[in-house]
């Protein structure tokens, strides 16, 4: 209906000029509408390319990830940066889901997450026994007690001696404030250890 009432176009009468100036404005109107129709698809258009490729996509623990460079440290700048908190935000949301749909994973890491087929490069992982993210992590205190780790990552399997107990400084990513984080079990302490080697390419 609406696109037969825009293309019905007549030619003025001497008899009706009143009628044809009306029937003009009639198909003005119709323009300017289906002007503006195309605008908001288009809009709409690129809002679609957009989210498709803010997209995250997740990958599993693969070998190819222990031959990435180090992960880079977030800086100030960035976290003044309110569409860099928006894009942490998001990734904290998908490295949370990917720890609930696979349930043999101890930490996911943020090289796990592609956008355009570019893997993240954040230093940046999450406990998923509790789901605590951390970013720009660093230990602080190694206590004096060592365990060893039994530790695995994309079928490639380790054993390593570490300290019982850390402590590290980090930024809370899901509140944007730098905190400090003990292991409170000797398996969350091969996790944090762990997790830190592999972000720092020293696995």
């Amino acid at each position: 209906m609406f696109s037969k009432r825009c293309c019905e176009y007549s030619i003025p009468k001497n008899e009706n000029i009143f009628k044809s100036v009306n029937q003009g404005s009639k198909n003005t109107y119709c323009i300017y509408s289906l002007f503006a129709l195309i605008i908001i698809s288009l809009a709409w258009l690129v809002e679609e390319v957009k989210t498709k490729n803010d997209a995250l996509r997740f990958t599993p623990p693969h070998v190819e990830h222990l031959h990435m460079s180090s992960a880079i440290r977030m800086s100030g700048a960035e976290f003044q940066d309110e569409e860099f908190r928006t894009s942490k935000l998001h990734l904290l949301y998908n490295m949370d889901k990917a720890c609930e749909i696979t349930s043999n994973l101890d930490v996911v890491f943020a090289f796990q997450f592609e956008r355009s087929n570019r893997s993240l490069r954040d230093h940046i992982f999450m406990i998923c026994t509790n789901h605590r993210i951390f970013g720009n992590s660093v230990i602080t205190h190694r206590a004096e007690g060592n365990i060893l780790c039994t530790e695995e990552y994309g079928g490639v399997l380790k054993e390593k001696t570490r300290s019982s107990n850390v402590t590290m400084k980090a930024i809370d990513v899901n509140t944007f404030k730098h905190i400090e984080y003990s292991s409170s079990s000797a398996v969350e302490s091969c996790i944090m250890q762990h997790s830190l080697d592999m972000l720092d390419q020293k696995w």
